[in-house]
């Protein structure tokens, strides 16, 4: 891969450290298992509800909830059911997608 410098006037952002990198590996295995475990209760479900439920934390980036579910679901782990008013107070009560184990 290439080095790409930055455009004039913006900064270059740090290099993901080897911490970093472990920090989003323990944070991606963690909300992982608890979608899996939280899908197999067989009842639909938001990602949101399942992260609380086990204690998940929230990633390094938000786009990493939509990108876990989409593994998920390419996976075959879940599948979508339905929407709801979000729970995540980041929302403000927006439709958000329930799930449910596929």
């Amino acid at each position: 891969m290439t080095h790409q410098p930055p455009i004039e006037g913006m900064d270059c952002p740090e290099p993901v450290t080897t911490a970093d990198q472990d920090e989003r590996n323990a944070w991606h295995h963690a909300a992982h298992t608890a979608i899996v475990e939280y899908a197999r209760r067989g009842q639909p479900f938001t990602i949101y509800e399942a992260a609380r439920h086990f204690g998940v934390g929230e990633p390094h980036h938000p786009n990493m909830w939509g990108i876990l579910t989409a593994e998920l679901h390419r996976e075959g782990v879940i599948s979508p059911y339905s929407f709801t008013t979000g729970g995540r107070p980041s929302v403000a009560s927006s439709a958000v997608r329930t799930w449910v184990a596929a």
